[in-house]
């Protein structure tokens, strides 16, 4: 009597095989999903894969004797592995479709049944066949026992997503530019500090708010991996994604790439799903495509409370005066240079303007943008306007504030002349405090009020004032009055302030403050 046996392990991670003593092939290299047939002796069929195992197929017995089988049965037995000793499970075969076989009859009897095994385990299936009317074991269970192994290697391929965050940042920026004073009255040849304030504040706008990276399929399996898509989600938008093939080559690894514009720095999940195409394989390697198995991967995408890009956040500041103020970075917020620059000498009698242009030029686009300021100043054409007594002790060659030519019309000594019988220079007088004493009161409004009309301003409401003032400072040899010279001097040092002050005569002059 002979015996060829078939068996078929199924399950999810092991796919079934029909097998015979001589398998082929003897390795077979598969992906989750997939299934594949190994030839034996007879032909192979292919299950579908669960979670149960289920070995499964027929025993084909032949009777070679010359008389008919008695007490046929059949056996099945699966060993752990194919070096046990003992079956970890047994499984009578149904025989009762054919119990007897007649002398050179043959006859195929199926069989299933479930078992406990795992992804890559080797078993051996043994049939054990027997009969009680055997040659030279009459009376005893005694035939042949075919058996097979198979090993079948279950791969899934691995998604991988790396997760990119990015957005950028946008600074646009303001310039402001101020004087004080805007308008000047002066007289010819003076010159007046204006003060000049420049101030740049930036302001920024967020945009392209994105989430970008590489979604990696990897394939450990020896043969080629054949997808039918690659796609992703984040939250509920659709994602773009661009992959170069959509064959992961074996034992190798794809690396597409995504994208996905959001509204704003929303963090959340970017999930990948790589789906795989399932075959069905003949035993000679002829592959029929049948399902599809997906595999995932995720990356929790975080947004960074920086920009990934920042455009124009920092400025140069000029101006036309001053020329390059400084570099400014949005870090600053808002930034104010101020300066101080002297307008003038003018002169003519007329109406002039100054205009000073303050600009930016950003630091990635260039963009430029610029503010104006202006001082107006009027020379009047005629009756030159005055200035205190406080402007020209100060504005003389000795300083403290610049110098005024003016004082060069006084006499070639200009402040080191002396003063009538005082004993000192006009300087020195200037810089001698009244404290109460009415010499020096009339003295500083007299000496003002020469200065003005040596500068051009009309004196027509003042020329009986200075007449008196000169002959009452004429008169004296020294610096004392009497009660009578007092009462004058303070009468006269009174009208001439007036003057001064512009109060009384052509008007008064812009005058800076008072340098000490």
């Amino acid at each position: 009597m002979t015996a060829d046996k078939s068996a078929v392990a199924t399950s999810e991670l092991i796919n079934p095989w029909t097998i015979d003593k001589s398998v082929t092939p003897e390795v077979m290299n598969i992906f989750e999903g997939d299934s594949a047939a190994a030839q034996y002796t007879v032909a192979v069929t292919r299950g579908t894969p669960t979670q149960v195992t289920t070995v499964s197929g027929q025993v084909c017995i032949t009777n070679g004797g010359a008389v008919a089988t008695e007490g046929l049965q059949i056996i099945d037995y699966v060993y752990a592995k194919p070096s046990d000793s003992q079956p970890a499970f047994s499984h009578a075969i149904d025989v009762s479709a054919m119990p007897v076989l007649q002398p050179m009859q043959s006859h195929c009897y199926p069989y299933s049944y479930q078992i406990d095994a795992v992804t890559g385990q080797t078993v051996k299936d043994t049939a054990q066949i027997s009969i009680t009317n055997h040659s030279g074991s009459l009376g005893e269970l005694k035939g042949p026992a075919p058996s097979a192994t198979v090993t079948v290697n279950t791969y899934a391929p691995a998604v991988a997503v790396t997760s990119g965050p990015s957005w950028d940042r946008d600074w646009t920026w303001s310039i402001d530019k101020s004087v004080t004073p805007t308008t000047l009255t002066l007289a010819p040849g003076q010159t007046y500090p204006v003060d000049w304030t420049v101030t740049v504040a930036p302001t920024s706008a967020d945009s392209g708010h994105q989430v970008a990276g590489t979604i990696t399929v990897s394939n450990p399996a020896p043969i080629a991996a054949n997808l039918t898509s690659v796609v992703a989600a984040y939250g509920e938008l659709g994602v773009s994604v661009t992959c170069p093939s959509l064959q992961v080559a074996a034992n190798s690894s794809l690396d597409c790439t995504y994208s996905v514009d959001v509204s704003g720095p929303v963090n959340g999940t970017l999930v990948a799903t790589a789906t795989l195409q399932n075959y069905s394989y003949t035993f000679d390697g002829v592959a029929t495509a049948t399902g599809t198995t997906s595999f995932q991967g995720s990356a929790d995408v975080a947004f960074s409370d920086l920009p990934s890009v920042e455009t124009d956040e920092c400025v140069t500041v000029m101006d036309t005066m001053a020329g390059e103020l400084g570099y400014v970075c949005q870090g600053d917020q808002t930034k104010t240079f101020r300066y101080t620059t002297n307008v003038g000498p003018y002169a003519a009698p007329g109406t002039y303007t100054v205009r000073n242009v303050a600009t930016f030029v950003t630091n990635d686009t260039e963009t430029t943008g610029q503010d104006v300021a202006t001082v107006t100043i009027n020379i009047p054409a005629t009756g030159t306007c005055t200035l205190t007594q406080g402007y020209w002790k100060t504005h003389s060659a000795l300083g403290p504030a610049p110098y005024d030519d003016n004082w060069a019309n006084l006499d070639p000594l200009e402040e080191g002349t002396l003063f009538y019988a005082s004993g000192q220079t006009w300087h020195e007088v200037f810089w001698t405090p009244p404290a109460g004493n009415a010499y020096y009161n009339l003295a500083h409004q007299y000496m003002a009020a020469k200065l003005n009309l040596l500068n051009g301003a009309d004196g027509a409401t003042i020329s009986k004032t200075i007449a008196q003032a000169e002959a009452l400072f004429a008169s004296l040899d020294g610096t004392t009055l009497t009660k009578t010279q007092t009462s004058l001097a303070r009468k006269l040092a009174s009208t001439l302030d007036s003057y001064n002050n512009g109060l009384i005569g052509p008007g008064h002059c812009s005058e800076p403050a008072p340098v000490s």
